[in-house]
């Protein structure tokens, strides 16, 4: 007689298997939202912007899971990063709506538009750091944080109030360096 030494999967697992399920379909989203952007914006290859567009959104994704790994480990809670990428990727769920309505995929009334999306569904590109900075602060945008900070809470087992100030921070970071970034690619200086 043999025996097996497969254990039941836990509801951590399974939970863990849905979360990374999920990941996958948000990263298939990302892919077509990408793909009919870059069609409305006519494209030689459509398919390889939104490639490229996954690429960079999936390196960002990793680049955010890095950060906030960082930034739970200095108060005290340790995060994996396995942990941490595939909810960060779940919450950019909203990022791909908003994309689609910037990119003109919607049919909103234009208060709408700049209401879910921010100002980048308006017309013409920033003309600063600042504009740059802030151009996809919409509602979505809240929803976006708000979904990372709870997802991240649960990660981490910690308060919700704490996973707020956590991924606000980070985002505020990550909008001064684009602020800063945008402006010193355009030739300003902060120094007289």
């Amino acid at each position: 007689m043999t025996t097996s030494s497969i254990a039941p999967a836990t509801a951590a697992d399974i939970g863990e298997a849905r979360m990374r399920v999920t990941a996958l379909l948000v990263a298939t989203m990302w892919l077509e939202v990408l793909e009919a952007s870059a069609r409305t914006t006519h494209a030689a290859k459509p398919w390889l912007a939104a490639l490229a567009g996954l690429a960079a959104q999936l390196a960002f994704t990793a680049g955010e899971a890095t950060a906030a790994g960082s930034a739970w480990r200095l108060i005290g809670r340790h995060v994996a990063w396995g942990v941490l990428a595939p909810r960060l990727l779940v919450a950019s769920a909203a990022e791909t709506l908003a994309v689609s309505v910037a990119a003109g995929r919607t049919h909103l009334p234009r208060a709408w538009a700049l209401a879910l999306a921010g100002p980048r569904a308006g017309e013409g590109a920033p003309s600063h750091g600042l504009a740059a900075a802030f151009a996809a602060v919409g509602l979505l945008a809240l929803v976006r944080l708000l979904l990372s900070a709870w997802l991240q809470a649960r990660a981490a087992r910690a308060r919700f109030r704490s996973a707020v100030t956590l991924v606000l921070a980070l985002w505020l970071g990550s909008r001064l360096a684009v602020w800063w970034t945008f402006d010193l690619l355009q030739g300003r200086s902060f120094q007289p």
